[in-house]
C-alpha cells in the first residue's frame, strides 16, 4: 500500500518484528530497555533489539502535528570464546571481527527496509546519513555488534481524533452551532445585520444654530442639542481667554465677565458613539474569531452528521469540495490498511489463539511451505506409524520389471500341505495321460510353489499353472 492514516508505535514495532522474522541471519527480536535483554528467557543470537536513548519530537506546524520518533537499534551476536587459533591480536583473535562484519551488513539491510518497504506505510527517514557505532559488551552473554539512533517521521492524520460530537456556541446576540453552520445561515446572521445597520443608518444630515443654541440632525434618530452657550450679552465684547473643565468651556471677556459653553450633550453622544463603534468592532472581531475556530474544528473533526445537514444547506458551499477530497484520501488509506491486515510472512499461517484472535505462526515440524504455496515433507519425517497398514504376509516393492509405485507383494508358502488346491492336485481324474492338468481351474497360487503326495511331486511352473512328476 502507499500510506496509512496513522502509524502507531505498536504497528511500527510489529513491522520491525516482521523484518527480524524474515531476515535469515537474525534469530531473535525484542523491544524495551536494554536491561530487559535475556531477563524473561535466554536470548537467541544474532539479536535485533530496539530501545529509546534520545528524545522524540512532535512538530506543530500550521495546526498540524507531525510526530518524529527516534529509535535506537542494537544488532549483536554472541562471541565464541575459543582458543586463538589464528594467533592474531584484537577482534580477529576470536569471532568478533566476523560478528562486526555480519551485523554491519544486517544494519544496512535494516536501513534499506525502512527506506524502501516501510516508506509505503508513511514512515520516512529524517537523515540522509545514519551514524552507528560498534558495541563491545562485557556482560555474561559476551556479545558484540553495532548500535545506532534512527529518527523516523511518522504520518499522522489530525482528522482522526477520538472525540464525540461537539457543539460550538458563539457569544453574542446570535448563537451558531457547528452542526447548523451553512453558507446561507452565515449570510443572515443577526449580529452582522445589526452591526451594518448601526453603522449605515446613523449619520449627520444637517443642523441649525439659533439664539445661542445648536441642533444637529441624524438619520434614524431624533435631533439632539450637542451644546448651548450661556452668559453672552449683546454688548460688543470679545474673548480674552478660555478654560475647559469637562464638560464645559469657560470664556473670559475683555470686560472681566465670562460666558460658558456647555458640551454635556455633545460629549455624552460622542462617547456613546465611540462605545457603540468599539462594541460593534469587538463583536465583528469576536464573530470572525469564532468562525475561524469553527472552521478549524470542522477540519479537525472531519465528521459531518448527515442527519443535521441537508443537501440544500450545503449547495454552493466550498466545504463540500474539501469533504470530497478528504473522503477520497481516506478511502485510499483504508485500502492501504487492508494490505497491512493481510500481510503474512513467508512460511507462516494464521492460527486462532486461546483468545480467538488470529496469530501469524511459522510452520515447523514435518512439513515446509514456501511463498508459492508448495508444501513438502521434511526429510526423515515419515515414521512407520504414519504409514498405512500392510496386508498380512506382504512386503512393499514393485512387481514391474522397470520399477514403479510402491505396492504390496504377498509372501507365499513354498510348500502347500492342505486345502482345496492340494485336493484338486491329488485327484488323478484331473490329469491326462500326458501329465497335463485338466481339472477345475486353480487360482490363488504362484510360480515355484510345490506339493507332493505318496506318488507324485506337483510344481507350479507359472502362476496357477501346475505339472506333476512321478516320485521314485
Amino acid at each position: 500500500m502507499a500510506s496509512t492514516n496513522i502509524i502507531s508505535i505498536n504497528q511500527l514495532i510489529q513491522m520491525f518484528r516482521d523484518f527480524a522474522d524474515a531476515h535469515q541471519q537474525l534469530n531473535d527480536f525484542g523491544y524495551g530497555p536494554t536491561s530487559e535483554i535475556g531477563v524473561n528467557r535466554q536470548s537467541r543470537y544474532p539479536l535485533l533489539w530496539i530501545t529509546h536513548r534520545t528524545p522524540s519530537d512532535i512538530q506543530v506546524t500550521n495546526k498540524t502535528q507531525i510526530p518524529q520518533l527516534t529509535l535506537s537499534f542494537i544488532i549483536v551476536d554472541q562471541i565464541n570464546i575459543q582458543e586463538n587459533y589464528k594467533n592474531a591480536m584484537g577482534v580477529d583473535g576470536n569471532n568478533e571481527q566476523e560478528i562486526l562484519s555480519d551485523t554491519f551488513q544486517i544494519f544496512q539491510d535494516l536501513i534499506n527496509y525502512i527506506s524502501v518497504d516501510m516508506g509505503q506505510f508513511g514512515v520516512k527517514l529524517m537523515e540522509d546519513n545514519i551514524s552507528i557505532e560498534p558495541l563491545f559488551d562485557e556482560t555474561q552473554d559476551k556479545v558484540t555488534g553495532w548500535i545506532g539512533d534512527v529518527n523516523l517521521q511518522l504520518k499522522h492524520s489530525n482528522c482522526i481524533t477520538p472525540l464525540g460530537e461537539i457543539d460550538f456556541t458563539i457569544p453574542g446576540t446570535s448563537n451558531i452551532s457547528l452542526r447548523y453552520l451553512t453558507c446561507e445561515t452565515l449570510a443572515n446572521c443577526d449580529t452582522f445585520t445589526n452591526a451594518i445597520n448601526s453603522i449605515e443608518d446613523n449619520y449627520v444630515t444637517g443642523g441649525t444654530f439659533n439664539s445661542l443654541t445648536s441642533s444637529i440632525d441624524f438619520t434614524g434618530a431624533n435631533s439632539f442639542t450637542p451644546f448651548s452657550v450661556t452668559g453672552i450679552s449683546s454688548d460688543n465684547y470679545y474673548t480674552t481667554g478660555a478654560t475647559y473643565t469637562e464638560p464645559t468651556v469657560t470664556f473670559t471677556r475683555n470686560d472681566g465677565g465670562t460666558y460658558v459653553l456647555d458640551l454635556t450633550s455633545l460629549v455624552t453622544r460622542v462617547k456613546n458613539n465611540e462605545d457603540d463603534i468599539s462594541n460593534i468592532t469587538a463583536q465583528i472581531i469576536l464573530n470572525k474569531t469564532n468562525i475561524d475556530d469553527n472552521s478549524t474544528a470542522i477540519d479537525t473533526l472531519g465528521v459531518i452528521v448527515d442527519t443535521k445537514i441537508s443537501c440544500d444547506d450545503l449547495s454552493g458551499c466550498t466545504t463540500i469540495t474539501d469533504i470530497q477530497d478528504d473522503v477520497a484520501v481516506q478511502g485510499e488509506e483504508l485500502a492501504s490498511l487492508t494490505y497491512s491486515v493481510n500481510y503474512l510472512p513467508e512460511n507462516h499461517i494464521w492460527i486462532g489463539d486461546t483468545g480467538n484472535t488470529r496469530q501469524a505462526v511459522e510452520l515447523t515440524g514435518d512439513v515446509l511451505t514456501n511463498w508459492s504455496g508448495v508444501t513438502t515433507i521434511q526429510p526423515d519425517s515419515v515414521t512407520y506409524d504414519k504409514m498405512q497398514d500392510v496386508t498380512s504376509k506382504s512386503v512393499l516393492g514393485s512387481t514391474a520389471t522397470s520399477g514403479g509405485t510402491v505396492e504390496e507383494i504377498p509372501m507365499i508358502d513354498e510348500w502347500l500341505t492342505t486345502g482345496a488346491v492340494t485336493a484338486l492336485l491329488e485327484n488323478t481324474s484331473n490329469w491326462s495321460g500326458a501329465g497335463q492338468y485338466t481339472g477345475t481351474t486353480i487360482t490363488g497360487t504362484y510360480q515355484s510353489q510345490k506339493h507332493y503326495d505318496g506318488n507324485y511331486l506337483f510344481m507350479a511352473v507359472a502362476d496357477n499353472t501346475w505339472i506333476r512328476l512321478i516320485r521314485g
